[in-house]
């Protein structure tokens, strides 16, 4: 028989300790709602086997557990730039049209599933203050484009650096 009157009706839901899911993983005593508790990230394993019990109110109290598989997908390799775009210099004039395309730098992530395998760029660094003022980078393609006139009195020479991040 079913009894649907407190306290036969109150769960209260745990992680029992199978393997290292407790030092990983918590859960809403009164939910069942399960959540990270540290970080996995400097964990090798790929899956976790966290063994879940329900118990109600009642006396004597009634139980059930099952076992909830969680899988990590990891972000393994770092972006990395074609050996041919590790130092580039490029020439250009006064009169480089605005928007148009200098030159497009390239990188590769070995991971195989996204986000991971996105690669993202970003203008991190100048020599001098106002490089970005001039010049920006597409962040989807790598490509370094003029943002604003390059007519002025004075020749100029300035570098910036390329970051990656996925």
């Amino acid at each position: 028989m079913c009894s649907l009157q407190p306290p036969f009706n109150t769960l209260t839901y745990a992680i029992i300790g199978d393997d290292t899911a407790p030092n990983y993983f918590r859960i809403n005593s009164t939910t069942g709602d399960v959540f990270l508790s540290s970080s996995v990230q400097f964990d090798t394993r790929s899956t976790y086997q966290v063994r879940l019990q329900v118990n109600d109110g009642g006396i004597p109290s009634r139980y059930d557990s099952a076992i909830l598989t969680v899988t990590v997908t990891r972000n393994l390799f770092r972006p990395v730039f074609l050996q041919s775009d590790l130092e580039r210099t490029v020439t250009i004039y006064e009169d480089q049209i605005l928007g148009e395309n200098i030159v497009c730098v390239t990188a590769t992530d070995a991971d195989r599933r996204s986000p991971h395998d996105q690669v993202r760029y970003e203008a991190t660094s100048t020599n001098s203050g106002n490089t970005l003022t001039y010049f920006a980078i597409n962040s989807v393609d790598g490509c370094v484009y003029v943002r604003q006139s390059l007519r002025t009195n004075n020749l100029f020479q300035d570098r910036f650096q390329v970051s990656l991040r996925n």
